[in-house]
């Protein structure tokens, strides 16, 4: 068992606090012996802090309308000539705290899940919470983590298998974003290097499960 390599997945749930005290210490120990793997647990401690910590701020409206003219090629802000010229990598699930709790034997939906997505072009962070606040009953928070030099553009959620806009943001200089947003199945598409690529995020399930 010592010889049991660590998921990404067990990596996360660490990361997080959601690990039993047993499983944890294999990953500690596991984490004593790789440097680079002890460094990236603290960087996602981080990212998962600032998702929880909520310090984004709001952009300002000139920002918005910028970043909607970007996505369109008409001034009624369409999808599809955005996406027709943009390259589209699909990102892949790498973790979501509801299979893990399930995992763990806990059973019932929550107010909040977590979820990891990873493409060639890097990762993107987000956490799903119910918004008591406004008037849509959920907000999704996220950040872009770039693997390598490139721009991130503004973050468009769409009904999912459409190109028609449900919301529109831009990320902040460190990547973070918000949206507040009814229950639904949607697909998030985040702009790299003005809009010449696409991650694409599908399938993110927000509502009850959460």
């Amino acid at each position: 068992m010592r010889d049991q390599p660590i998921s990404r997945e067990e990596l996360v749930a660490y990361a997080s606090g959601e690990l039993r005290a047993a499983e944890a210490a294999r990953v500690e120990a596991h984490l004593a012996l790789a440097p680079d793997t002890a460094r990236e647990v603290t960087e996602l401690r981080h990212v998962l802090a600032t998702l929880r910590t909520d310090d984004s701020e709001a952009p300002a409206a000139e920002v918005v309308a910028r970043a909607v003219a970007a996505l369109s090629d008409k001034p009624r802000a369409t999808m599809p000539g955005w996406l027709v010229h943009a390259r589209r990598i699909i990102a892949e699930l790498v973790f979501d705290s509801r299979a893990q709790f399930a995992l763990n034997g806990y059973r019932g939906p929550g107010s909040s899940c977590q979820l990891a997505y990873e493409s060639p072009c890097g990762r993107v962070d987000l956490r799903l919470s119910a918004n008591a606040a406004g008037p849509k009953p959920w907000r999704i928070r996220g950040q872009v983590v770039l693997g390598e030099d490139a721009q991130v553009g503004p973050v468009a959620l769409v009904a999912a298998g459409t190109t028609d806009p449900v919301a529109t943001v831009a990320a902040d200089q460190h990547g973070r974003f918000r949206i507040d947003v009814a229950t639904g199945l949607y697909d998030l598409l985040v702009s790299l290097d003005q809009g010449q690529r696409v991650i694409v995020h599908p399938a993110l399930e927000v509502g009850d499960s959460v």
